[in-house]
């Protein structure tokens, strides 16, 4: 398991070192590319991946504490990283690259790592989801699936941790619920992705965190509203 997170990051990084010299729209379409191109490769490879045959009969190791186990692991990384020195950092360089390079950041070096701790992050959950169905192929990893996973991350906030998970869980139930028509399931993603976009363009919790601070802000929010209604009643 980490050693498919260990390669993933790998191949990620040698990816980024000249993708991300672009930009905006032009790194996004190079990241489409790329990924369609190395998906069809693999798919092609028969001597290496058996392409659509895939690799049957795969042990299932892949167990609810073991899922577990590396859920907690991984959201605690992860919650720490967001918090440390590196995390401002990737938030910095989020934000606004050019303050970030004017301030020191070493932009180029920050998206490279980010992406380098993301696809870590792909590659266990990919190494899980083999152990869990026991058969893995190319044609699993598709731009169908990066738009599922881009849905749970514009869904739940870009900047949330919490947010992601209340996303994945949502965007799950959506897809069991709509599986009979399954045919349509891009339709369902492109539908709820325009209506968090108008509704609320930062996502369901937006760069908060789940937790004590937050549902006090929105009793608050509720008493001002209140407080609000009633003095306009009063005139």
């Amino acid at each position: 398991i980490l050693a498919g997170g260990i390669i993933a990051m790998v191949v990620a990084y040698l990816i980024g070192v000249p993708t991300l010299r672009l930009m905006g729209d032009y790194y996004a379409i190079a990241s489409i590319g790329l990924g369609e191109s190395i998906r069809l490769i693999l798919e092609n490879w028969q001597s290496f991946t058996r392409g659509a045959r895939g690799y049957p009969g795969i042990d299932n190791y892949t167990n609810l504490p073991v899922a577990v186990t590396f859920f907690v692991i991984m959201a605690l990384l992860m919650f720490f990283l967001i918090r440390s020195n590196f995390g401002r950092a990737f938030k910095a360089c989020r934000d606004d690259y050019v303050a970030a390079s004017l301030l020191g950041f070493n932009t180029a070096r920050y998206r490279v790592l980010s992406l380098s701790i993301s696809a870590f992050y792909c590659g266990v959950a990919g190494a899980l989801m083999a152990g869990f169905l026991t058969f893995i192929q190319p044609v699993m990893f598709d731009l169908n699936k990066s738009t599922e996973l881009t849905a749970v991350v514009v869904f739940g906030g870009l900047g949330s941790l919490s947010g992601s998970l209340i996303g994945t869980a949502v965007i799950t139930l959506v897809t069991e619920l709509f599986r009979p028509i399954s045919q349509y399931r891009m339709l369902i993603y492109g539908a709820v992705m325009v209506i968090i976009m108008v509704v609320r363009p930062e996502g369901i919790m937006g760069q908060h965190e789940l937790g004590p601070r937050f549902i006090r802000s929105l009793f608050n929010r509720k008493d001002r509203t209140a407080r609000t209604a009633e003095g306009g009643d009063g005139r």
